[in-house]
């Protein structure tokens, strides 16, 4: 039967792609794994299913050490940060197919637009959701103290950024002392996001040991800071149960979790300084209470100093006009004490006689001589027909006399 030898097969699969594959294509695609060597940057590119994330395609990829010093010098430093794990890009590649070592990408451009247009897509998705749950402004309704001293800082120990913030701090012109608890976090690359999550899940689980949590980093290019877009850090930013100022060292672009932190800063500085001035505001708030006490205080002072002036002058003349007004009272009473005890006297004998009037009308020899009368059964009075039978003997007795009966 016919047959071909592996290595025919082999280049006629050459010969068919370099016939089919002339110059380069763009392709997008998602990088997977990237390793440099002595320059050359080593890819494992992938592409996956939009439904449900399983890998549909896959394919190992080369960048020159030259091809990336061209890129370095088109695109500038942008061009590290392209070139990471979990990055979507699109490539300009040569398809090379080696009889031996099989299928190889050569990357020869990436356009850096592709990418940004790719991110700017997943920042909005993710500000539609943060706004779906409720979680935009979750964490700026934390209240944030009014002296802010136990901070916990996540950030890396070697950035500049962070050393800023603890130099603006430490350096403060009004002696302020704070606490920074340095969390270590990676602030840019593929461990970035599990890291600093890491840290704030830590702080939530004892939330009293700080006021507030600063997250901060030093400055880079627009794809250093997406790991700040990611859905999982902006959730933990937006739950955490202190506030959150971030100073992430970017001037222009805003990212996701500059929306849902307590309080955005463009810098670690700028951090720093927000901190002091917030204590700033509560000091100059007590300073102004102290001077609100103090004058308060004075005018009363003042006030109760001429009270005290007008009671002495008052005391001065009063005694002789209590004594005059006394002594005319006395006069008065002595005057007016007889006649009032007389007609007490009078007032009283005649309530006596009413009452006596009205006892005697009371009396049960007045009621008899007014032709009433008093029924007895067994020395008992008899006020109800019911409480006599046959045979019951009754003394009655009337005005002028008794009588004795037998009920029949």
């Amino acid at each position: 039967m016919d047959h071909y030898s592996l290595f025919e097969l082999n280049e006629y699969i050459r010969r068919i792609i370099a016939l089919n594959f002339p110059t380069g294509l763009w392709i997008s695609c998602e990088i997977a794994q990237v390793n440099e060597s002595r320059g050359h940057y080593y890819f494992n590119l992938i592409e996956k299913d939009e439904t449900d994330g399983a890998i549909i395609a896959q394919s190992e990829a080369v960048m020159w050490k030259r091809s990336y010093r061209s890129l370095r010098r088109k695109i500038g430093k942008e061009i590290d940060s392209l070139l990471q794990n979990g990055i979507t890009v699109m490539l300009k590649v040569t398809v090379d197919f080696h009889e031996r070592y099989g299928l190889k990408l050569t990357i020869e451009d990436i356009d850096p637009v592709y990418t940004m247009g790719k991110l700017e897509l997943q920042r909005r998705e993710t500000i539609a959701t943060l706004h779906n749950g409720g979680l935009l402004s979750l964490n700026r309704e934390k209240s944030l103290p009014k002296v802010i001293q136990r901070i916990a800082v996540i950030s890396s120990a070697t950035a500049a950024g962070y050393k800023d913030y603890q130099e603006q701090l430490a350096g403060n012109a009004y002696g302020y002392k704070f606490h920074s608890t340095l969390l270590p976090a990676a602030m840019q690359g593929q461990n970035a996001v599990a890291e600093i999550t890491s840290q704030l899940e830590k702080i939530a689980l004892r939330p009293d040991l700080y006021d507030c949590v600063v997250l901060t980093r030093g400055g880079g290019a627009r794809l250093d800071l997406m790991a700040f877009d990611q859905l999982e850090l902006c959730e933990k930013i937006a739950k955490c149960p202190i506030p959150v100022i971030v100073g992430i060292g970017h001037e222009v672009d805003e990212t996701v979790t500059d929306l849902v932190a307590h309080k955005s800063l463009k810098t670690p500085t700028a951090v720093a300084a927000f901190i002091i001035e917030n204590n700033l505001h509560f000091e100059s708030e007590l300073i102004d209470i102290g001077q609100w006490i103090q004058q308060t205080i004075g005018d009363r002072l003042t006030s109760q100093e001429q009270q005290l002036r007008d009671y002495e002058q008052l005391l001065s003349i009063q005694p002789q006009n209590v004594l005059l007004q006394n002594s005319r009272m006395l006069d008065y009473l002595a005057e007016e004490l007889p006649r009032l005890i007389t007609q007490q006297v009078g007032h009283a004998s005649r309530n006596l006689n009413q009452i006596e009037q009205v006892v005697g009308l009371l009396n049960p020899a007045a009621v008899l001589a007014r032709g009433y009368s008093l029924t007895m059964k067994d020395g008992q009075l008899v006020n109800s027909a019911k409480a006599v039978k046959k045979g019951d003997q009754l003394r009655t007795k009337f005005g002028d006399g008794e009588v004795e009966s037998l009920v029949e």
